[in-house]
């Protein structure tokens, strides 16, 4: 289920809401039968919801607390299970629709709550995210900023939270970008970017929030360059509104992002070439592994890769297709992958 809040570091609703969609179809695909319920908590006007059978609300709580917690901690303490009051609410939320539903299996897309309840029913957990919002235990701290918690759960499961989320995952990546993890993890292609139906005909395309600081610099550059034929969409824009991913193929444009796991994913999938500047954190990790393994290159400051590219684009296209072979190996297939942890014991 997708978040209900957004801060400036989450990303859209949208988004989990096109990985679960994507793994649904998948499902269909793979099995007979299938039958998609979609538990959330967020409000969904004018969303396309027809690839589910039935929606489901869940509850939303709001935590104020001067309490920190960091990394994996901070999604657990923000859905209230670090308050005792609100964990038996949540929880018991949550049970009685598992239990009324009886699911064969929870994809979780971000939804920490579904997952730790699901865990505590007996029900199997797949999750699903980009990169990072994969649960990890090698990431949580050695010491629990949230002892009451850990013991509640060591008691009933004889586990500690970071082994309980740590389920088998479906990561929508690149394989060579992706960090280093513990346990199993699929890498699948990235099917749910570009879902758009509009034919794209630009030479270059920039996904591009537009709170990065060099947003003038690129801007003004593109421009200059390619006129028309330079295209910017924000990463909730190609969502909603974007181009095919055929049409983006067959025009073979440069990709400039600012690291966006998904789109510097399918640009090395379709064999395009790769530019991009980091705006959040995890993306510098992202930018290092794709510069390093020569899948991208760095746009600085004065933006002098575009000129190059500019000026001599053949060189940049036919480095792009020299990966085309080993960029294959880095995906499996979301039903396959799908069906292999539905049915590993």
């Amino acid at each position: 289920p997708p978040r209900a809040r957004e801060s400036r570091f989450r990303r859209p609703a949208h988004r989990s809401l096109q990985q679960l969609k994507c793994c649904a179809q998948a499902l269909r695909a793979q099995f007979e039968g299938v039958r998609i319920i979609l538990a959330s908590n967020s409000n969904l006007p004018d969303v396309d919801l027809s690839w589910v059978d039935k929606v489901y609300s869940t509850v939303s709580v709001k935590i104020q607390s001067k309490h920190i917690a960091e990394g994996p901690w901070r999604h657990l303490h923000n859905a209230g299970w670090t308050d005792p009051n609100l964990r038996q609410t949540i929880y018991q939320s949550w049970a009685m629709l598992m239990r009324k539903l009886k699911p064969d299996c929870i994809v979780a897309s971000g939804a920490h709550s579904a997952m730790m309840v699901a865990i505590l029913e007996g029900i199997k957990v797949i999750q699903v995210g980009d990169s990072q919002l994969i649960a990890d235990v090698k990431d949580w701290p050695a010491e629990s900023g949230f002892p009451e918690l850990e013991h509640w759960l060591y008691q009933i499961t004889g586990h500690t939270a970071a082994q309980l989320i740590d389920r088998p995952g479906i990561v929508f990546a690149a394989k060579s970008l992706d960090r280093d993890r513990s346990g199993l993890i699929l890498r699948v292609a990235t099917d749910l970017v570009g879902v758009g139906q509009k034919d794209f005909k630009g030479q270059v395309l920039a996904i591009w929030d537009n709170r990065h600081v060099h947003t003038p610099e690129l801007m003004e550059k593109g421009q200059a360059l390619w006129g028309d034929g330079f295209v910017v969409m924000t990463p909730e824009e190609a969502f909603t509104d974007g181009y095919s991913v055929e049409s983006i193929a067959e025009a073979a444009p440069l990709i400039v992002t600012q690291y966006d796991m998904l789109w510097s994913s399918k640009a090395i999938e379709l064999g395009l070439p790769l530019f991009g500047t980091a705006l959040r954190r995890h993306q510098v990790d992202i930018g290092e592994r794709a510069e390093l393994a020569r899948l991208s290159y760095g746009l600085a400051e004065d933006m002098q890769m575009l000129e190059e590219y500019h000026r001599d684009s053949f060189v940049f296209n036919a480095w792009a297709q020299s990966r085309t072979d080993s960029a294959k190996g880095q995906f499996c297939d979301l039903g396959v992958a799908l069906r292999a942890l539905l049915e590993k014991r």
